[in-house]
């Protein structure tokens, strides 16, 4: 069956707008916090995204974090073994 065909209930559509909201704002956390910006600077613009990626400073923060994170989602999609986790919380890139 065709996605487009597929019906989601509405109770189901409104659990993943909300689980949906929640990852956005934890990225949008985790790059503040990663970046060492304070609350008020907690909102999404322009300026903010140039920060984020014309500073060398504020890069060397939040690039080493986020590469670990895709090495760790790559890891995790080629082996499937419950300990994987784990070993890379308690591995030599721990903190």
């Amino acid at each position: 069956m065709p996605t487009s065909q597929v019906h989601i209930p509405i109770e189901s559509a409104h659990l993943l707008r909300c689980i949906g909201g929640v990852g956005v704002f934890l990225i949008q956390t985790g790059l503040n916090v990663s970046a060492g910006m304070g609350e008020e600077e907690a909102e999404l613009s322009w300026r903010i995204l140039k920060l984020y990626f014309s500073n060398a400073h504020v890069l060397a923060l939040w690039v080493p974090a986020f590469a670990l994170a895709v090495l760790l989602r790559v890891i995790t999609h080629h082996f499937h073994h419950q300990l994987i986790f784990p070993a890379c919380k308690l591995g030599p890139f721990s903190s």
